[in-house]
């Protein structure tokens, strides 16, 4: 009497119940106790184990054994299996995983929408973007700054909403860090940040603010307090 005894694949990783990104590396043990040779094949499933398709097939057997996969190639989801199949041209021996995850987070997309570059602004700009993420359930949050010619980039506002837009008194206003700004052309930044910690980012050149000055005058004669009679020369 000789009872064949088939394969056996034990250890497999991923258990189920994890998250990947990136690379993934699946590890397994296939064992025979009639010491048979082992052929390994790896089947993949994307519907939680409704259907399996092959990853790698005939692979030889070795203890331990691994196999890497780019999880970038599917799409995120939470329904993801493996099985492995090892057989000794025989018998068939196989493991299957509980389900796991694939999230590999994409980073936002930004453009300008506006200013318009072609004419110059001045006084409160509306400073307008498109942002989005493909990733659902993501919430976005940016940063704007300005730069006048190749100097260091200075803060509009920081971790604004995704509203799509922004009202920027361009005014110099003294006392803060918006004194600096002359007229001329400018650039904006906007770096855009998704709640994962992703983040992109888009420049606008040729912003050019022109805001006018108002004119000044100061009055010379009469002083105040001075009384006067008749016909009076007033100097300025």
């Amino acid at each position: 009497i000789n009872n064949l005894d088939g394969p056996v694949v034990s250890n497999l990783y991923p258990t189920g119940g994890q998250t990947f990104s990136g690379q993934m590396t699946i590890y397994w043990t296939a064992a025979d106790a009639d010491g048979d040779p082992l052929v390994i094949d790896i089947l993949f499933s994307t519907d939680g184990g409704e259907n399996y398709n092959v990853l790698a097939e005939s692979l030889p057997n070795c203890a331990p054994c691994s196999y890497k996969v780019d999880t970038t190639q599917y799409e995120d989801s939470d329904q993801y299996m493996i099985r492995v199949e090892a057989t000794d041209g025989e018998l068939t021996g196989s493991r299957e995983s509980e389900l796991f995850t694939i999230f590999n987070n994409d980073e936002p997309t930004v453009a300008f929408t506006g200013p318009s570059t072609d004419d110059p602004v001045s006084g409160v700009v509306n400073i307008t973007w498109d942002a989005s993420d493909v990733d659902a359930g993501e919430e976005l949050t940016l940063d704007l700054y300005y730069s006048e010619g190749e100097s260091s980039w200075w803060p509009i506002v920081k971790d604004y909403p995704n509203v799509g837009y922004y009202l920027w008194d361009t005014y110099p206003v003294e006392g803060t860090m918006d004194e600096r700004r002359t007229d001329g052309m400018h650039k904006l930044r906007a770096v855009v940040y998704d709640s994962n910690g992703a983040q992109t980012e888009m420049i606008l050149s040729g912003v050019n603010i022109f805001n006018p000055d108002e004119p000044a005058i100061s009055l010379d004669s009469p002083e105040s307090d001075t009384v006067v009679k008749g016909t009076y020369k007033i100097k300025w």
